[in-house]
């Protein structure tokens, strides 16, 4: 009986030893990221509120920035919403160079006459995301129709963005 506990002790030691040696990668990945999302090339020019925007971005699509060793720069894009609804933009970091000085979100309501800005204010990017890579940032928009969403980030990283869309229903 002793031996078996000294043993199955041993082996919780051998455990713990080799998961602060070589931690494994836990969180989402890249795949489950992505998982049942279409890829958007996001190269359009789509007008909204008398300005252009690369796409329209639901729920089952995705697009990249930074994807040539550069920055992420600015990436616009419009959701379209049935009504007041919280739309969460969600950024999965591929490849991580520099976190640059700052990352902006901005949502705008429909006709872009009032929005909703989110900065990290000279925090890293990378900390803010964590361990798994993805960083979110949700803000209520209260006007059913299309919202002009605009990213713009220094960081430079390779990077895939996706939104959620939570409406009161849900």
């Amino acid at each position: 009986m002793l031996r078996l506990f000294w043993s199955s002790q041993k082996l919780g030691c051998i455990f713990t030893v080799f998961t602060c040696f070589f931690p494994c990668s836990c969180g989402v990945s890249e795949a489950d990221f992505i998982a049942g999302a279409e890829f958007d090339a996001c190269d359009m020019n789509t007008p909204v509120c008398q300005r252009s925007a690369g796409c329209i971005m639901g729920e089952y699509k995705y697009i990249k920035a930074g994807v040539s060793g550069g920055n992420i720069g600015l990436r616009s894009f419009v959701v379209d919403t049935p009504e007041e609804t919280t739309i969460v933009v969600k950024i999965f970091f591929k490849k991580m160079q520099h976190p640059g000085e700052e990352t902006t979100i901005e949502w705008f309501e429909v006709g872009c006459h009032d929005s909703y800005k989110y900065s990290t204010d000279g925090k890293d990017i990378f900390v803010l995301a964590g361990g798994d890579r993805t960083f979110e940032q949700a803000r209520k928009v209260r006007q059913a129709g299309p919202h002009l969403i605009e990213i713009d980030s220094d960081a430079v990283a390779e990077v895939f963005i996706r939104v959620e869309l939570i409406t009161p229903m849900d």
